[in-house]
């Protein structure tokens, strides 16, 4: 990455930041789906406990995504290495592919369930 960004590393930074600023904003955004009022932002069954409280759990991975991304564009503006920057967002970038994959076999198990597939 240090021969790519040589001679380049504020136009780098500034959008890596942005990269950052966009990725808090979804957080936000799905946290804020995952929290209102009829708590379906997966479209799953709630009425069923198990797919709540495994769609639940779910909650505190993201919130610490968020900070994560949140920490992580702050040691950005404050003049990181961009080095450690990729290595911490490929770790975010992991982190969040981990739950998406969890929040589609919930929805996937929701479904099944709904049609009665395998009952």
């Amino acid at each position: 990455m240090a021969r790519l960004v040589a001679g380049h590393e504020c136009r780098c930074a500034v959008a890596v930041r942005h990269a950052f600023a966009r990725a808090e904003r979804s957080l936000r955004r799905r946290i804020a789906r995952a929290e209102a009022p009829d708590g379906s932002a997966l479209g799953i069954d709630r009425t069923r406990g198990t797919l709540a409280r495994r769609a639940d759990g779910l909650r505190p991975k993201v919130g610490g995504l968020l900070a994560r991304s949140v920490a992580l564009g702050n040691r950005i503006v404050d003049g990181a290495d961009l080095v450690v920057a990729r290595r911490t967002a490929e770790a975010l970038l992991a982190g969040l592919q981990e739950i998406e994959t969890a929040e589609r076999h919930l929805v996937l198990e929701s479904v099944n369930t709904d049609l009665g597939v395998g009952a």
